[in-house]
């Protein structure tokens, strides 16, 4: 994210200027700084996704091979990193199309480039079709309302809808002055970075079963979102105004930052693996992955997804009895189910670690053993484990 930062203030920079620059960078920083210390991927394609555009605007300018390559590349790492937020390469395509609409040999050269990426994005296709696949494990948020999709469009919350309000109130005292780099083509990149994601996932979300609206597959436009609050901002007159609003974002950011500390959704893996290794003993520990790629016994005893796909239990310290389980219940895999419970049929004591409300295999211990291992509901809480 840091990266991404830095790239940005590079972006907004050669769009417009240093001051401009500087305040889209430190809006980006507000909105995103979650993404810093979340362990799941967005910031890898988020940084690629900056890094494309910034070589797409120097190849723009100088046509020269190199920043090409860094495109190319660039796209392609944004999709390996996630193929959703790979959304945000829109943003760099259209402005290469509106800058070089004219000029027929580079919309060529920009088209084969697409091409390349696609190209290198093929060994990706039985990844995305499992991602399809499993769309229903993916988000659970249903389709969107106006408020939510008005929400999605800005970034930093209440308080970068207050920068909207504040500088709609300036344009009609005429207290604000658009910086004079200003042009169409500037406009389309920041506007399709900042809504193309979030609009198309909402469309998707109502024309289909793939229920994706979520902050976080809808990341990449961040950037897009800084750059035009950072334009707005910028604008805005007199200079105080500009910067209690720069406070506000700052202190808002750090109240939210605090509020949500220790907090990662409703999942308390920690305490819940702080009470087995308190309990549990020898006695068997059947881990449910928490994460839809586990989707079979074959998944999970792949060496390269081992710690991947228990990362929860990996990181709070895996009992020694620990059984793990694909993460949904695979009723098709009998043998492999018939030998797990030929392990523990006999065991005094079990235990079942899971984070979701299916209840499928709490269900078939209960059918295999409750005649002399009855079980026990925990009276504490763990969240959703």
């Amino acid at each position: 994210m840091a990266g991404a930062i830095w790239f940005l203030y590079r972006i907004v920079l050669r769009l417009f200027d240093r001051g401009t620059a500087a305040i889209a960078a430190f809006v980006f920083l507000c909105g995103s700084s979650f993404f810093a210390v979340d362990a799941r991927p967005y910031a890898l394609p988020i940084l690629c996704i900056t890094v494309a555009t910034w070589a797409i605007l120097r190849w723009s300018e100088a046509n020269r091979a190199i920043d090409a390559a860094m495109f190319i590349a660039a796209g392609a790492l944004a999709v390996y990193g996630h193929c959703v937020l790979s959304l945000g390469l829109a943003a760099p395509i259209a402005y290469g199309a509106a800058v070089f609409r004219n000029k027929p040999d580079r919309l060529i050269r920009l088209g084969l480039m697409m091409l390349a990426i696609a190209a290198l994005c093929v060994p990706l296709l039985p990844e995305v079709l499992n991602f399809y696949a499993t769309r229903t494990a993916h988000a659970h948020a249903g389709r969107p309302g106006a408020g939510d999709i008005l929400i999605g469009l800005i970034p930093c919350g209440l308080t970068g809808g207050l920068v909207v309000i504040v500088w709609i109130e300036r344009v009609f005292r005429r207290a604000v002055q658009l910086p004079a780099e200003y042009s169409h083509d500037k406009a389309l990149l920041a506007a399709v970075w900042a809504l193309f994601a979030p609009l198309f996932l909402a469309a998707l979300s109502s024309v289909s079963d793939i229920q994706l609206y979520v902050d976080r597959y809808f990341s990449c436009a961040l950037p897009g979102q800084a750059l035009i609050t950072g334009v707005l901002l910028a604008s805005i007159r007199p200079r105080f105004v500009r910067q209690a609003l720069l406070i506000t974002i700052a202190l808002s950011t750090i109240v939210w930052g605090k509020l949500l500390a220790g907090s990662h959704g409703n999942d308390d893996w920690r305490s819940a693996m702080d009470l087995i290794h308190k309990e549990a003993g020898s006695a068997p520990v059947l881990l449910v992955s928490p994460f839809a790629e586990g989707a079979d016994f074959r998944a999970v005893h792949t060496p390269a997804l081992r710690d991947i796909l228990f990362a929860p239990a990996s990181f709070y310290g895996e009992p020694p009895g620990a059984i793990r389980l694909p993460h949904a219940f695979a009723a098709k895999e009998q043998a492999e189910l018939e030998a797990i419970a030929a392990r523990i049929q006999n065991e005094p004591r079990i235990y079942l670690i899971a984070d979701k409300p299916d209840r499928s295999y709490e269900t078939w211990l209960v059918g295999r053993l409750a005649s002399r291992c009855p079980s026990e509901p925990l009276e504490q809480s763990f969240g959703q484990v």
